[in-house]
């Protein structure tokens, strides 16, 4: 058996199908189509041409002629059109006004194929045609502008401006009259202001003043003290800057009618003319009244009696709510009107509150420190605590507000202010200052040195400062132990010379803080000692006191070797170029009693001084000779 191959025949190249000449032919495995050519319409074996000049097509849009062809059309382009490769085949309109303004004088308008010129605004054409363009004086004639009646015209080239004349105000198309009366003008304080179109007058003063001599000026016009008032007898006259007012009668007196043309003695409590505190009770008494006590729910706010204040029965505890309900002060007394939150009623008599919501039972999710608000079946975190606030503004979480370095905190001036999670404490007040009472409510100044609770050395003097203290000296008598200041020591005036004893016949003994004076034998006074002749009172009294020859003469040995020792030290100072200066005296201090004399006890205590302030001065003697290179 045998196959023949067959292949498939392509008509279209071979021209054997049966397309129109104006058709495309297309083949196809086994047979072939035909289709019209553009501008061409049939079923490809019968192509008949479009006429794309029928006026319901108008390929041309209007801007050119439409010229029909085999399969096509072509545009002719018309006045005021030209063609364009970039919208062939049509037409697009000539812009005259874009060469040389199109030859008008002021103003081109392009049309679609034409143009046509024109004045600009605040012109006139006098050609009609666009040429010969002249300024219209809008001013000349109020028909031709739009200025206000009371504003000026000013013509301008090209249009005009427009003013408001002087006394009005606005844009000059709209002009308003100037109220001067009402602005800080010319006319005097207290006086009648009138205003007039564009301007104003001061005709006279106001009611209850009058013009000076000059008329420059008004003043008051004071109807009381020049008695021309015209209020009841026995009722308060009071003037007022440019008239008078009766407001009441004197006390103890009242209006008899609502007209206030006569005053009558009246019960003040009963109309409420008493000056009783708000809230206080009042007893009327013969032509006066008095306030014994406050209302119910009210107490004094001072012993002087002047002002009730509402006890606030919610904050010192006597209410009698339900516990864990909210108890709200009112003007006299309280209320309880719900329970706190996460808490309700347990009956229609409300008489306890019991916990019943998410919020208590801790099955919420809100941040740690905010508020849960329990609601109908659900629960909301609308805020933090108070002392918290939101970590972010998505209220994800709470975190503590730190009131004492925001100063948000009520501390008091000069207490120390703690933060604490949630809230913040007062403590204490600062160093130097205590609470002015039990309530910790100020802080004032401690005086230390009243007080003794200060850290100055003994003997030096305390200064009160505000919050502290200062020790800015010794007291007299005493000298600073080192340059640090951290001890007060006596200074020995006997020693340093600072003594006001008599310099020859005087003995010096040192106290703590001072020093006194006495004379040797034979001499009697305190810092001048003078000899007692023989035969006076002094010496007789003195002989009552003697004491052995021996120590009075070697008292007065142990005087003389110090004298000759301070000599001594006077001349090793001079030496050196150093000037000794008289020391300032110490505090003066003498013994009691009269005449100064010397007794046994005295010899015993100035010889032993005298022999200290020896050792003193020699060893005084051998420092300075070192240090001026002497020795």
């Amino acid at each position: 058996m045998s196959y023949v191959l067959c292949s498939d025949v392509n008509e279209c190249d071979k021209l054997i199908d049966n397309c129109d000449d104006n058709a495309f032919c297309t083949d196809t495995f086994g047979s072939f189509y035909c289709d019209c050519k553009p501008g061409f319409l049939g079923n490809g074996v019968v192509c008949t041409n479009i006429n794309e000049c029928e006026a319901e097509r108008d390929p041309c849009k209007g801007t050119g002629n439409c010229t029909d062809t085999e399969g096509s059309f072509s545009c002719t382009c018309g006045d005021g059109f030209m063609a364009s490769s970039e919208t062939a085949p049509l037409c697009k309109d000539i812009n005259e006004c874009a060469s040389a303004n199109g030859n008008c004088e002021q103003e081109c308008v392009n049309t679609a194929g034409s143009f046509y010129c024109q004045c600009a605004s605040g012109y006139v054409n006098t050609t009609g045609v666009g040429m010969g363009c002249t300024d219209i004086n809008e001013c000349s004639n109020h028909t031709l502008n739009e200025c206000h009646p009371d504003g000026y015209c000013e013509n301008e080239v090209p249009g005009y401006f427009c003013g408001c004349n002087p006394g009005y105000t606005g844009s000059g198309f709209n002009c308003t009259d100037i109220n001067e009366c009402e602005g800080n003008f010319t006319c005097p304080l207290n006086s009648l202001c009138k205003n007039l179109p564009g301007t104003y007058d001061c005709p006279d003063c106001m009611k209850g003043y009058r013009w000076d001599l000059n008329k420059t000026s008004c003043y008051d016009i004071n109807e009381c003290g020049e008695g021309i008032d015209t209020c009841p007898p026995n009722s308060v006259c009071n003037n007022t800057i440019g008239s008078f007012k009766c407001p009441r009668c004197m006390d103890g007196y009242d209006w008899t009618n609502s007209n206030q043309t006569a005053c009558t003695d009246v019960n003040e409590c009963a109309i409420g003319t008493h000056t009783c505190p708000e809230n206080s009770v009042c007893n009327n008494t013969i032509g006066s009244f008095e306030c014994p006590r406050c209302m119910d729910g009210f107490d004094w706010t001072d012993s002087n009696q002047t002002a009730c204040a509402d006890v606030d029965e919610c904050a010192i505890g006597t209410h009698t709510c339900p516990e864990n309900s909210v108890c709200n002060n009112t003007i006299g007394s309280f209320e309880c009107p719900r329970c706190t939150d996460g808490y309700d009623w347990t009956d229609s008599n409300q008489t306890a509150c019991a916990d019943v919501d998410e919020c208590v039972i801790g099955t919420h999710t809100c941040p740690l420190n905010s508020v849960c608000n329990n609601t109908i079946g659900s629960f909301n975190c609308p805020v933090c605590k108070d002392g918290y606030e939101w970590t972010d503004s998505n209220q994800t979480a709470c975190r503590d507000v730190d009131e004492c370095k925001l100063k948000t905190h009520t501390c008091p001036e000069n207490s120390v202010c703690n933060n604490t999670i949630g809230s913040f404490e007062c403590p204490v007040c600062k160093d130097g200052y205590d609470w002015t009472d039990s309530n910790q409510t100020a802080c004032e100044d401690v005086d230390e040195c009243r007080l003794k609770t200060h850290t100055c050395p003994e003997n030096s003097v305390c200064n009160n400062t505000i919050g502290s203290f200062e020790c800015p000296r010794c007291k007299d008598g005493y000298d600073w132990t080192d340059s640090n200041q951290t001890a007060c020591a006596d200074i020995n005036e006997c020693d340093k010379l600072l003594d006001n004893c008599d310099p020859k016949h005087g003995v010096c003994t040192n106290t703590d803080g001072g020093h006194v004076c006495s004379c040797i034998y034979g001499f009697t006074g305190e810092f001048n000692c003078t000899e007692i002749k023989p035969g006076q009172t002094g010496l007789e009294e003195q002989q009552k006191y003697l004491v052995d020859s021996a120590a009075v003469f070697r008292m007065y040995a142990l005087e003389a070797e110090r004298q000759s020792l301070e000599k001594q030290l006077e001349n090793v100072l001079r030496q050196c170029a150093l000037v000794a200066r008289k020391p300032t005296r110490g505090k003066r201090a003498v013994l009691s009693g009269s005449p100064a004399a010397i007794n046994r006890v005295q010899v015993d205590s100035l010889i032993n001084n005298l022999g200290v302030a020896i050792r003193k001065l020699k060893a005084n003697i051998l420092s300075a000779k070192k240090a001026c290179g002497l020795a």
